[in-house]
């Protein structure tokens, strides 16, 4: 009974810190210019348009499920994508800790991982309900499914061997490289020492991962959408990453240099954990899949330097593997120092203490400043969402708004329809991005302002000299006039002829 208890408490224990955690996001309309994206993408499905149609963007389909799918339930577009990557997380957190109490051996490892995860998460844009924080419990729950009989001694069975392909499969669904970490299922099966079954184990592994995909392409075809699923799924992507900056080992360096003063305790594990597997200390068994998890964060890297680009969020990958890491490091080394006669007790309990509240102790802070807040300006809101409230106040039946340098989630709180299908401004005003479209985009521009949106919305700063702001200025200066500007937010309206 108490064991059941407990298993219900730790998954309450984990939601209950990650909402506090993720606290700050709740009331932000953006973190992250793709949520955006993803946002009005969900919201055209929900209008009943196919996707890549009315919104469009290269992300697989299944992204823009989840998106809907919360928003269909909760309604309201902010809170609808906030508490989508909050239970994200939560879910990934409690995959992790049973990792660690089933895998690893160790409950202690487990809690250290999914703590480590919960506060990692808020770095480096994981507040904002980015594709790497959607499609983690799908990857962990994979490699659980595998790992788990492993670690007793067993061959997983043909379907945990389906079951982890098909969970692979929907991850690639939300972000195509997630496909990566298939590799790492791929070192278990030699890890299993099963080389008679492996072949098939492989086989249903692959299988599993190809059909979800396969029946996507099947179903676009068969509803005649084929031609716009193709382009954004494979066209776009192809030329985006044709079009990948050159990446060098310096550059490469200084992108790690940087994950590791952000979250310093997570990176600190790895050389750790290196140097303790040829140890003989380790009484669990745990140090086969201990070696494993090393594996599989070096599976995530690709990932993050396959389009060239290493942005932050693209590191959101590696905080699994690195969080059992460090859960598993720490248990090490706080039962070593145990049983040392020199330093019993004390050492291994601190050591365990400081690795567990070490991460938590930024993110706790700024929830707390944000439950302060909450409570001395109660009435307080966004910039986004205000700017949108003074849209939707000055906004006739009929009117349309186009948001031409700015944060296109405003099309989302104002609940007005997108001029255009190209809602990131980047896909119109950068040429690398617009390389990307399957129209041209000055003259998608032209066929923009030829329809006379009552607002424009732009950024208050100064447009640089490109086609795109050259003809964009010479319409404001032309039509409209600066009603407006909300915190960085500059409001033109039409002027009536």
């Amino acid at each position: 009974m108490k064991q059941r208890i407990y298993c219900f408490a730790v998954p309450f224990g984990i939601a209950t810190l990650v909402a506090l955690l993720r606290m700050p996001a709740l009331s932000q309309a953006v973190i992250d210019w793709d949520e955006s994206v993803y946002l009005l993408m969900a919201r055209s499905l929900l209008q009943g348009h196919a996707p890549y149609t009315a919104v469009w963007d290269h992300k697989p389909p299944g992204l823009y499920a989840l998106f809907a799918a919360s928003l269909a339930v909760l309604g309201q577009p902010v809170l609808a994508m906030r508490l989508l990557g909050s239970a994200a997380v939560s879910l990934t957190a409690t995959l992790l800790w049973l990792m660690g109490r089933r895998v690893l051996h160790s409950n202690a490892a487990g809690l250290i991982a999914a703590l480590s995860y919960v506060a990692a998460s808020t770095r480096n844009g994981g507040l904002a309900t980015n594709a790497e924080i959607l499609f983690a419990p799908c990857t962990v729950a994979a490699l659980l499914l595998l790992t788990e009989p492993i670690a007793q001694g067993r061959f997983p069975a043909t379907h945990r061997w389906l079951g982890a392909g098909l969970l692979f499969g929907a991850a690639m669904q939300i972000k195509t490289a997630a496909g990566f970490e298939l590799s790492a299922a791929g070192a278990l099966l030699v890890l299993s020492n099963s080389h008679g079954r492996a072949r098939r184990a492989a086989g249903w592994l692959f299988s599993g991962a190809a059909l979800p995909t396969l029946l996507m392409m099947l179903g676009f075809a068969l509803a005649g959408q084929w031609q716009p699923y193709a382009y954004a799924n494979f066209t776009a992507n192809a030329r985006y990453v044709a079009a990948l900056p050159g990446l060098n080992a310096a550059t490469i360096t200084t992108a790690l240099k940087q994950q590791a003063r952000s979250v310093p305790t997570l990176w600190a594990a790895v050389p750790v954990a290196a140097l303790s597997l040829p140890a003989r200390a380790d009484r669990s068994g745990s140090r086969p899949l201990a070696a494993w998890l090393l594996i599989w964060l070096v599976s995530t890297l690709p990932a993050v330097v396959a389009t060239g680009r290493l942005f932050p969020h693209y590191f959101l990958q590696c905080l699994p593997p690195l969080s059992l890491l460090l859960g598993w490091s720490a248990v090490y080394w706080a039962r070593l120092s145990l049983r040392s006669p020199a330093r019993r007790g004390l050492p291994g309990v601190a050591l365990l203490a400081l690795l567990v509240l070490l991460p938590l102790a930024r993110p706790l802070r700024q929830a707390i400043v944000t439950l302060r807040d909450l409570r001395t300006s109660p009435g307080r809101v966004d910039a986004l969402t205000y700017t949108a409230d003074y849209l939707r106040n000055h906004l006739a039946a009929g009117d349309t708004l186009f948001v031409a340098d700015g944060q296109p989630v405003l099309y989302a709180l104002t609940e007005v329809a997108a001029p255009t299908p190209y809602v990131l401004p980047a896909w119109l005003y950068d040429p690398d991005l617009a390389a990307l479209l399957p129209i041209d985009a000055p003259q998608e521009l032209a066929r923009i302002l030829r329809g006379a949106p009552r607002y424009i919305v732009t950024r208050d700063e100064a447009f640089p000299s490109t086609p795109y702001f050259t003809a964009l200025t010479a319409a404001l200066t032309q039509d409209y006039q600066l009603e407006r500007v909300i915190q960085g937010q500059r409001l033109y309206r039409r002027v009536d002829s």
